[in-house]
């Protein structure tokens, strides 16, 4: 019996340096990316560039180059990746479906590497993926202060964007008693400086990776001011 497509079914089911995800299939993507907490980070190797950019333009920081094995279907495959901070996801590019001769078949939503058969499916999420921030590197908020901290872009995805679309962080309270601004950011920077509060009597540690806030699509409204003779 025929299976119907399944919408967006570019995910394979996948065990990434011994973590169980689902790898997003991207033949547009000329390399493959891992996000940077994947990986132990003495492993990383240097790149020869420590910058990328999608299709859309959009920056990606690369934090080293590494190896790991992907397990499909029983398969260990050795694969080369470039590891971000921007990215929450494996993305499988153009060199891992080259490399494994991959054959990938849109109308039956499946994936042959040699020979075998594997069933692609969606992601689990079913609302629209978002951008968010997290925090870049360990830091300490102090009692009664505010503060602008470094944190990492989570791009939700590299679709080409409009020239006047821009983002703000949502108002949030990731931790209690921290409070997170508005802050304008810029549409494809890769990193975002977030201005934040803490209103408590004690110091507040955030960690690496932390999610500090989720990004929100506005429109910069020009102001027209009467002149004045």
């Amino acid at each position: 019996m025929h299976r119907p497509p399944i919408p967006g079914a570019a995910y394979v089911t996948a065990r990434v340096n011994g973590r169980r995800c689902h790898c997003l299939l991207d033949s547009g993507a000329d390399i493959s990316l891992i996000p940077s907490h994947f990986v132990d980070s003495a492993l990383l190797r240097e790149p020869q560039h420590n910058r990328l950019f999608a299709a859309n333009d959009t920056e990606i920081t690369v934090d080293g180059l590494v190896t790991v094995p992907v397990l499909i279907n029983k398969r260990k495959l050795p694969t080369p990746f470039f590891a971000s901070s921007n990215v929450d996801e494996v993305i499988l590019g153009r060199d891992f479906l080259t490399q494994n001769r991959v054959v990938w078949d849109f109308n039956a939503d499946s994936m042959c590497i040699d020979g075998c058969q594997i069933r692609l499916t969606r992601k689990g999420h079913t609302g629209p993926r978002c951008r968010r921030c997290r925090v870049g590197s360990d830091v300490v908020i102090p009692p009664h202060s505010e503060a602008i901290i470094t944190t990492n872009v989570i791009f939700g995805n590299f679709r080409n964007i409009a020239e006047e679309m821009h983002w703000t962080t949502v108002p949030s309270e990731p931790v209690q008693g921290l409070r997170v601004a508005r802050t304008l950011v810029p549409s494809e920077r890769p990193i975002a400086a977030v201005r934040v509060c803490n209103i408590t009597p004690r110091p507040i540690v955030l960690r690496k990776g932390q999610s500090v806030s989720t990004l929100q699509n506005v429109q910069i409204a020009a102001s027209c001011f009467p002149c004045r003779n």
